[in-house]
């Protein structure tokens, strides 16, 4: 006896948006799921309780606005100030000095993003009178992200491979969601560091998802709306992490090319409709950058110091400089690095240390690569589908771009900033994409094969390999006893993952 369908599930809406939204949720319930095993919500009072020096740059960075200021409220000691080299850590051995602010011109400043007190911290403060605790501003990131990065891979895999089924684009957009590293990001260690990278992830996802959704919409009013939208996502990732929107060009540049300049409509260029179009996708972006040029000069005397140069930190920052030689130790520590094992738990662990042979100082933490992660070696599938997908040449030269693009920000991370984890978030959500595509492209591949014992069995294979991937990323986040995985060693998920 046949059960009788409900007319909902007939419709076309429904049946386009159940497999998008279920990916969508399943990404929502694993970060839910993943923060409350480290929640602290207590909220802090404001005005604050002690000296504004012992809270993170946010919480400093909102008491200096709520002053009418930029630099901190916070005065540095004679002892820095007379220092021919208050950078050089050697010569500021014994000497009184805010760790991780920038310091110039006789003031602290903070070099971190502006994005999380303005989208979420004022916001909170009207709201309650208080300030959110770090963990709350991360935590509206992560569910940003969980959203917005699910939508922009079954987005790119639907337009992109027309006959993957839209089950399997599920799938895949969950994996490259949760193989993205978004959620270790947020462990909760130092929980404002990980803030700029759980912003910019966010928004960058949230830009890639805008900005293709435009390129594959007909031309007219609508087209120009996710195009203006994209800028502001852009805009809203420069002032979350400048290098993490320094990954976005990688996808914008081919794109304005292909997907707005060089498309034709009845065989020819409606030249007037690309230069809206470019100025709808310039508008806000051009704004952001504007007004992080504006700031620099203000707080640090020039429009291209973001302050990373004047950091009071483990080095000196004003020696580092891009060198192409530790081009291949930088793709060693960010692609290929190896993890550990903890002895006292057997849980797997982030590998320290310091790179020998670089003949100069380098900032090494916790570190692993990101093809740790069996799901993101899709990537690598990338230059064979941009050649054989040869009809699409916006699709090959915008993925190829991508692609040769996380080698680029590898780089420059290494000979900027040094080696740790964080520094992934960068071109962990490229990655991930581009391993979606891959991953979509295998599928295709198997979903066109005639015979049902290799297709389904292509199926089966996949299915397991993605499995595998998933228990592989699920041991990965329970690194650092950071989450109620690791807890306890009679808890269920020490027996399971241990």
């Amino acid at each position: 006896m046949k059960h009788p369908v409900s007319p909902l599930l007939k419709t076309d809406t429904l049946r386009r948006l159940l497999p998008p939204l279920a990916a969508v949720l399943a990404c929502i319930l694993v970060t839910i799921v993943y923060v409350a095993s480290f929640w602290q919500g207590d909220a802090l009072a404001y005005p604050l309780e002690y000296p504004v020096d012992e809270y993170d740059p946010y919480v400093q960075q909102f008491d200096a606005l709520q002053k009418g200021q930029w630099h901190i409220d916070c005065a540095p000691s004679d002892e820095l100030m007379q220092l021919e080299n208050p950078y050089d850590p050697a010569q500021r051995e014994n000497v009184e000095f805010v760790y991780d602010l920038a310091y110039y011109d006789g003031a602290y400043y903070s070099y971190f993003g502006t994005v999380p007190i303005f989208t979420v911290m004022y916001p909170y403060y009207w709201l309650t009178g208080d300030l959110p605790h770090p963990l709350v501003v991360q935590t509206v990131f992560l569910l940003l992200f969980a959203v917005c990065m699910p939508l922009a891979v079954y987005t790119l895999g639907q337009r992109l491979f027309a006959s993957v089924p839209p089950a399997w684009l599920s799938v895949v957009a969950f994996s490259a969601t949760v193989s993205s590293l978004q959620l270790l990001q947020g462990r909760g260690d130092g929980a404002f560091y990980y803030i700029a990278s759980t912003s910019g992830m966010a928004f960058l996802a949230l830009f890639v998802l805008l900005l293709f959704q435009g390129v594959f919409a007909e031309r007219g009013r609508t087209r120009g709306v996710w195009f203006l939208l994209a800028g502001a996502a852009f805009a809203l990732c420069l002032h979350s992490r400048v290098m993490t929107a320094f990954s976005a060009l990688f996808f914008l540049v081919p794109t304005i090319l292909f997907g707005i300049v060089l498309k034709k409509e009845n065989g020819k260029i409606p030249w007037k409709t690309v230069l809206g179009e470019l100025g709808c996708l310039a508008c806000f972006a051009v704004i952001g950058v504007a007004l992080a040029l504006w700031l620099n000069h203000i707080r640090f005397g020039h429009p291209l110091e973001f302050g990373t140069r004047y950091q009071l930190t483990v080095a000196d920052p004003s020696t580092y400089r891009l060198n192409f030689r530790e081009l291949s130790y930088a793709l060693y520590y960010y692609f290929f690095a190896p993890l550990g094992t903890n002895q006292d738990t057997g849980f797997l662990d982030m590998q320290y240390g310091e790179i020998g042979k670089l003949g100069r100082f380098l900032y090494v933490d916790a570190h692993f690569g990101l093809l740790v992660i069996p799901f993101l070696w899709l990537m690598l599938l990338i230059p064979v589908t941009a050649a054989v997908k040869t009809k699409n040449r916006a699709f090959g030269v915008t993925a190829l771009s991508a692609f040769f693009g996380t080698f680029v920000m590898a780089w420059m991370d290494f000979c900027l900033g040094g080696v740790i984890f964080r520094y992934l978030c960068d071109l962990s959500v490229t990655v991930a994409v581009l391993a979606a595509l891959g991953a979509c492209w295998v599928i295709e591949t198997v979903h066109a094969c005639r015979r049902p014992f290799w297709r389904y069995g292509g199926y089966a294979a996949f299915g397991i390999f993605l499995l595998f991937s998933l228990w592989k990323t699920a041991r990965l986040m329970a690194v650092d006893n950071y989450n109620l995985w690791s807890m306890s060693p009679d808890s269920l998920f020490f027996q399971l993952f241990s």
